[in-house]
């Protein structure tokens, strides 16, 4: 859903507010074409907030062309066309537009952002820090191994401020490049700030070689990392534990960690744990990034029981052992909603029997919840009750009506147990 009838035309406006508008419209469905004027606004605009929106629209803008999102892809003449424009405009009129650099992960790019991490500016630093980040972090393949060379230079060099120094800790220990570990670990710290740091990423790093790291529940929308717009239609879901890992819920597979590496053959093969920011959050996240695509770790109650209620709405047969995770990431959440959906995690985890214990007993509430009814009546389809079954399914369209969430689901289930009911 756009903010304005035409962006292009919002940008040539004489109000502020309707010309960043246009600008984050231009940021989801913008083109190639619309980065010259992007780029324009953003190094010449007074209002600062402007240029710092039209900044990162154009960065937006070039980031779906490079994972694909956008088309046709830029021949290598437009490429370089736009890095030299980026490269003649002063960073410290807006920063900003470093991030559009990010999404060229050349040698000469590098060079260029490492140069910028040791400019006497401060805003010129921080700006060419977060073009690093979101390079290393992207989640479409490519060659790290520029950029680990020139993290591995930097964090080793003298003559970078202490800020930019930190940061490139931060970096090395979000990438999870342990190739880096002696370099860090030997790395010069001038200041408190950067021992601090040196020591959180090599924690990071050697964070790596635990299961117990990988181990949870990982959601991904299709987005890239700090990618806007509109997720995928179909979620993907990746749960690994105890060893074991699954991909939207088909049968689980060896888990293997040596060395803080994933062995395993497949769909997890060259797997990487990484922290990485997310939109909506304050601070970087856990994410697992396979094959293109990034996964974040489903660490918030709220998610966790979301996701639950969405599956508990599809799933027809028991599920893989590798689910029994489930009823433990929840138990190690607080609340009253935490508490209530336990039931339905022992549920989804194939604890049957545990399920339908605690179900049994939610719903001899005096007023019992409707989707404890319901999920009653599913652990009894699944136990193979199927006349307790059809008494919970009925017992809950009579409840809720027609209109309720797990209508389809109960009117289903009803029907293939009891055709007469249809």
């Amino acid at each position: 859903m756009t903010e304005t009838p035409d962006p292009r035309a919002a940008l040539e406006a004489k109000d502020l507010p309707t010309q960043a508008a246009g600008a984050r419209d231009l940021a989801l469905m913008g083109t190639w074409d619309d980065l010259p004027i992007l780029l324009k606004i953003a190094s010449t605009a007074r209002s600062t907030g402007l240029r710092l929106t039209t900044g990162a629209a154009a960065a937006d803008i070039v980031h779906r062309y490079r994972t694909g999102r956008a088309r046709p892809a830029p021949t290598s003449s437009q490429r370089q066309a736009l890095i030299q424009t980026v490269k003649r405009l002063d960073p410290s009129i807006n920063p900003n537009v470093l991030m559009v650099l990010s999404a060229f992960p050349d040698r000469a790019v590098i060079e260029r952002l490492g140069r910028l991490l040791r400019d006497p500016r401060n805003t010129v630093r921080l700006g060419a820090t977060v073009a690093v980040r979101r390079m290393a972090l992207s989640h479409t393949d490519l060659d790290l191994a520029p950029l680990q060379s020139a993290l591995a230079s930097w964090v080793q060099d003298k003559r970078l401020p202490p800020d930019s120094h930190s940061e490139v800790f931060n970096i090395i220990g979000d990438l999870g490049l342990l190739d880096l570990i002696d370099t860090v670990s030997d790395a010069p710290c001038t200041t408190a700030t950067e021992a601090e740091l040196q020591a959180a990423a090599l924690a990071r790093l050697r964070a790596r070689h635990q299961l117990s790291t990988w181990e949870g529940l990982w959601l991904s929308d299709g987005r890239d990392v700090l990618e806007p717009g509109a997720a995928d239609p179909e979620p993907s879901v990746l749960v690994i534990h105890r060893e074991r890992a699954a991909l939207d819920f088909g049968a689980s597979e060896p888990f293997t960690l040596h060395d803080g590496r994933v062995m395993s053959p497949g769909f997890l093969a060259d797997a990487r744990w990484v922290r990485a920011p997310r939109l909506g959050y304050p601070e970087a996240q856990p994410a697992l990034q396979i094959q293109g695509r990034t996964w974040f770790h489903a660490a918030l109650p709220s998610e966790l029981i979301e996701f639950m209620r969405e599956r508990a709405g599809s799933f027809n047969e028991r599920p893989d052992p590798v689910w029994a995770i489930l009823p433990q990431l929840l138990g190690q959440a607080e609340g009253t909603a935490a508490k209530r959906a336990m039931p339905l995690a022992s549920l989804l985890s194939g604890d049957l029997v545990q399920a339908h214990e605690l179900l049994s007993a939610a719903a001899q509430a005096k007023r019992p919840r409707s989707e404890d009814v319901l999920w009653l009546a599913r652990a009894d389809d699944l136990l193979g009750h199927s006349q307790a079954a059809i008494e919970g399914y009925r017992s809950y369209l009579d409840k809720t009506g027609r209109k309720a969430w797990g209508t389809n689901l109960a009117t289903e289930r009803l029907a293939a147990l009891d055709p007469s009911s249809s």
